[in-house]
């Protein structure tokens, strides 16, 4: 896996923006009117990214903490967001002892592992028992945003991007996710489907590309500089068809999962 060293204003910018379009819907699975709390729930949200979810967890009432294996991510949302502590870890392994956290939540991080089961065990491990485990990934199959990328990348070379191996791979799926939640040990595992419109700059999405974040920005980092500029046309003439208002309005999609800790 690539690390994003350094990448965190240009991901905040970019990819950071489509990935918090399911914070919302994450909080309210962790709401459980039925067990109500007189005091802060301890919340870890891994792979925490500039610290978006972390920021809004604690503005729910959460005594939240971040970790992400990015350094500079670390450092932007540790500047940023005071009163929540950020460290430095990734799955499969969180420096955390066992059953700590009352919360834990992962904003599409599986998909970036390479061993997904392994990295949800260790999310329901450092989660307290009865507490709710919660994790997003991008489904498979096409959107409008697979679909801007397609045209982009048919005049590069062949894609790049981390292929774990099939023998840890998962369905990308409702039913894919449940199972890793169920296989990890978790229960009252449910999945569904959360959908969202996705609004950006042209200018500011293509600054991931550019800084090689995600498989997109990994093909385009691997290309000779003649294939760059006829990816940055495509991309310029396809986003110039698609933006209303100067903005692309993309409709998006994920799952998402959450399951009791035993």
């Amino acid at each position: 896996m690539r690390a994003w060293k350094n990448l965190a204003e240009a991901y905040e910018a970019s990819f950071g923006r489509l990935c918090a379009g399911t914070i919302d819907s994450m909080l309210q699975v962790l709401e459980d009117p039925a067990t109500p709390s007189t005091f802060p729930r301890r919340l870890l949200d891994v792979g925490s990214g500039t610290g978006a979810l972390a920021r809004a967890a604690a503005a729910c009432g959460f005594n939240v903490e971040g970790v992400d294996r990015e350094l500079s991510m670390v450092d932007l949302s540790t500047r940023r967001i005071p009163g929540v502590r950020f460290g430095v870890g990734a799955l499969p392994a969180l420096p955390y002892l066992d059953g700590i956290f009352d919360a834990v939540t992962a904003n599409f991080v599986i998909n970036h592992v390479a061993r997904p089961a392994a990295s949800v065990a260790e999310l329901a491990r450092v989660c307290a028992p009865g507490g709710t485990v919660a994790i997003t990934i991008w489904p498979a199959g096409p959107s409008p945003l697979y679909d801007l990328w397609s045209d982009v990348t048919a005049c590069a070379g062949p894609p790049r991007g981390t292929r774990i191996h099939p023998d840890q791979d998962f369905e990308r799926s409702e039913a894919g996710l449940a199972r890793l939640l169920e296989t990890a040990g978790l229960e009252g595992e449910k999945a569904f489907t959360v959908s969202w419109t996705f609004s950006i700059r042209p200018e500011d999405l293509w600054l991931g590309v550019v800084a090689g974040i995600a498989s997109i920005g990994e093909t385009y980092r691997s290309q000779p500089p003649d294939a760059r500029a006829s990816m940055q046309k495509v991309f310029a003439r396809r986003t110039a068809q698609l933006s209303r208002d100067g903005l692309l309005h993309l409709r998006s999609t994920a799952v998402l999962a959450s399951g009791r800790a035993t």
